[in-house]
């Protein structure tokens, strides 16, 4: 891993960054409320790479930038962490804080471009609807694994959701986005985060798989057995997801609550 762009693309990516130069760049997400966007940056030898980007524009997310506790820093951290400990996640390439000129500053963080993917959530719903019980099987499993790993350097993540799984054009699944994931010192603040974590695995399956919820209730059994719940930490992990599945009405066709084994 280096830790600074190459000095042309530094000043490729800052002319983007400025709003002078557009080619050479495919945006591929823009987030809410203007906070930045995800980018592939193509490289003149005909390679590319992901550039995550995020505004710094006042104050606060200035001074936290200035601390090293952005959520741009905070990402890399862990990122790069995870990487170390061979979970796969794209290859982090490096982290830079760049001055624009309309003010401000922009946090990047480089990393592998894995090529063409696709989030878990859809390959298992196509895979549900092939009838390919033992890929999916599979495919759980793998999902667990990542999920399982991460949980054993210490880290939770309450973003760990299918959106946030790719499959990619090897067919390995790889986890991406860690702005929220962290290390949580006090051991409440760790249990509540953990239930919540693995009530998002477990709610975003629900989306993927249905309308056979039995699909899910499955999953569920797998993942208790796998991190050897009791059942007081079963009934809170159901209470959330019910709760984050009874805002959806019979009307949008998204199942509004699922009884889950307790």
């Amino acid at each position: 891993m280096n830790h600074f762009l190459a000095p042309e693309a530094k000043k490729r990516l800052q002319k983007y960054l400025n709003g002078e130069q557009k080619r050479g760049f495919d945006c591929l997400y823009k987030r809410l409320g203007g906070r930045g966007e995800v980018l592939r940056m193509l490289h003149d030898d005909g390679s590319s790479t992901i550039v995550k980007v995020w505004h710094c524009k006042n104050l606060y997310e200035q001074i936290k930038n200035a601390l090293r506790m952005s959520n741009g820093r905070r990402e890399w951290d862990m990122h790069c962490q995870l990487y170390a400990h061979k979970v796969p996640v794209p290859v982090p390439l490096c982290f830079e804080n760049l001055p624009v000129s309309h003010g401000g500053s922009c946090e990047v963080m480089v990393m592998e471009d894995l090529g063409e993917t696709k989030p878990v959530g859809h390959y298992l719903n196509f895979l549900r609807l092939k009838k390919k019980d033992d890929v999916i099987a599979s495919v759980e499993d793998e999902l667990l694994d990542i999920t399982e790993n991460i949980v054993g350097l210490g880290f939770v993540d309450i973003d760990n959701h299918l959106r946030n799984f790719l499959v990619a054009s090897t067919g390995r699944l790889v986890r991406i986005d860690f702005e929220v994931a962290c290390r949580p010192l006090l051991q409440l603040v760790s249990k509540k985060k953990y239930a919540q974590m693995m009530a998002r695995l477990i709610e975003s399956h629900v989306y993927a798989m249905q309308p056979e919820a039995d699909r899910t209730i499955i999953f569920a059994k797998k993942l208790y057995h796998r991190f050897h719940m009791d059942n007081n930490l079963k009934a809170t992990i159901s209470a959330l997801v019910n709760q984050r599945l009874s805002k959806h009405s019979a009307s949008e066709n998204i199942l509004c609550s699922i009884k889950l084994p307790v």
